[in-house]
């Protein structure tokens, strides 16, 4: 898993790498107030380029699709892949190399949790205490959309999240690693094509599950 993989499910996009819903156990859970939108993004610091974010169904299901070059200590390594998240599954498309990775979210049961039987303002504002984000008090605009900052000093970051949840912005400074994502369009309304959420045929591996290996380390 690369560095950038390891921030992004521990931090909201991301995330937001890390909150779908599931449609077993938690199909009255919302994500967002709103059932569906797109967010295009660039890309800079350490790593740069361009993410789209493709969600639906309330945020239970979303797509992150980046095309990135990462440059670290002299090294330079370009990416492409396609990140689709339903409940507890997070499935990476490394599209250059033809390969699926299938992992468990470890996060996934606390943020719904918090975020159960919320709407509105309230469940956006929930969503960012529950991934560990405090207020600052400031506000910005970024694609035409007005947000809030927050901060979470943990894994060095800010961002600016609109009132229903959607990250504008997010400033990255942890370990050495610097980075940013700012927004340069939101699409309302906007689930993205279906295409977005297909699985292509390429061999599937599945990754170590993030919480039995800390369970392990506690015994």
């Amino acid at each position: 898993m690369s560095s950038r993989n390891r921030v992004a499910i521990f931090t909201l996009a991301t995330v937001m790498a890390a909150c779908g819903g599931d449609s077993s156990d938690a199909a009255d859970v919302r994500f967002y107030p709103i059932k569906s939108f797109t967010l295009v993004s660039t890309l800079e610091g350490m790593n740069k380029g361009s993410k789209t974010m493709h969600v639906t169904d309330w945020g239970r299901k979303y797509v992150t699709i980046e095309k990135t070059t990462m440059s670290m200590m002299g090294i330079t390594r370009t990416e492409n892949k396609r990140v689709i998240v339903e409940g507890r599954d997070i499935t990476t498309i490394d599209e250059d190399a033809k390969t699926i990775t299938k992992a468990v979210n470890p996060m996934y049961d606390n943020i719904a949790k918090n975020v159960e039987g919320k709407g509105g303002v309230e469940l956006g504002r929930s969503l960012m205490v529950a991934l560990g984000h405090k207020p600052t008090g400031e506000r910005g605009s970024f694609a035409g959309e007005s947000c809030e900052y927050w901060s979470n000093p943990q894994f060095g970051q800010k961002l600016c999240a609109t009132d229903d949840g959607i990250v504008l912005s997010i400033v990255t400074n942890m370990m050495g690693m610097n980075m940013s994502e700012v927004a340069t369009e939101v699409r309302r309304g906007d689930a993205g094509p279906d295409s977005a959420y297909d699985l292509p045929d390429y061999p599937v591996s599945q990754a170590p599950n993030i919480q039995d290996l800390l369970n392990r380390g506690r015994q």
